[in-house]
């Protein structure tokens, strides 16, 4: 057996790939007990990425109308984005990348999750009434509001 200068990557983790003497196989051993085995190192880099970490990672959701809880069951292997399944028994890939991680967080507890929906719902009622308040007062356009404030202004320096 002989040990190369490369590796292979398995889940993140770089793994030393060796060259057995008697064969000329390539291989490498990947956690404790699991050895692939390759003619090429191309082909052992081929096999090493389709080698499936199995782990889950329970989150909480915060959404518009409150709490959704979900766990990442793996990582696309092409895309990166993660597979998730949902409690309701949904399944979906959402983007690690787009932005979700500000409304994500560790799973919630029961009570936690109770707490973050009276919570949601405060907040809704207040953009709610936000909304009431300002639309009702708020220009059509700013624009047209200068405008008839700047005529009003010229009427009165002319007098008329």
């Amino acid at each position: 057996m002989m040990q190369t200068e490369l590796t292979v990557k398995v889940a993140g983790t770089e793994y030393p790939v060796y060259i057995r003497d008697t064969d000329g196989v390539f291989f490498a051993t990947v956690g404790p007990s699991e050895q692939i085995t390759a003619d090429s190192y191309a082909e052992l880099e081929k096999k090493a990425r389709r080698i499936k970490v199995k782990f889950e990672l329970p989150f909480t959701q915060i959404t518009d109308s409150g709490v959704r809880h979900g766990t990442v069951t793996g990582l696309h292997a092409t895309s990166g984005n993660l597979l998730v399944r949902w409690d309701n028994g949904q399944t979906e890939q959402i983007s690690g990348w787009s932005g979700q991680g500000a409304n994500t967080m560790p799973r919630l507890t029961d009570e936690e999750a109770t707490t973050a929906v009276e919570l949601v719902r405060a907040r809704n009622a207040s953009v709610k009434a936000l909304a009431a308040f300002t639309d009702a007062r708020k220009f059509v356009s700013l624009k047209r509001a200068a405008e008839t404030e700047r005529d009003k202004a010229d009427a009165a320096r002319l007098g008329t």
